[in-house]
């Protein structure tokens, strides 16, 4: 999203959603690929009225136009736990 469909204000400008929308109409698939997570992606796209499906955290999750999780291959607590303790040990 950032530097692609984001201005410096971290909108979509009107004309982008009105290309989006008329490409969704004609039939086209559209989603976002982004390293953001899902809760700033879909609110980006749900002040811009865009329903699309979502593949966040780039890639590690997927979610449908609906905000139903496809698939999610995030690290799990005792993962990042782990990482946090050697890191702090070093």
């Amino acid at each position: 999203m950032d530097g692609t469909l984001l201005n410096d204000k971290n909108q979509i400008t009107e004309d982008t959603v009105k290309t989006i929308k008329e490409f969704q109409k004609q039939g086209g698939l559209f989603a976002v690929n982004t390293g953001r997570a899902i809760d700033t992606t879909s609110v980006i796209l749900k002040e811009a009225g865009i329903s699309c499906d979502i593949l966040s955290l780039s890639g590690g999750a997927i979610h449908d136009s609906q905000g139903n999780c496809l698939m999610s291959d995030t690290m799990q607590d005792a993962e990042v736990t782990f990482i946090r303790d050697v890191e702090h040990k070093y």
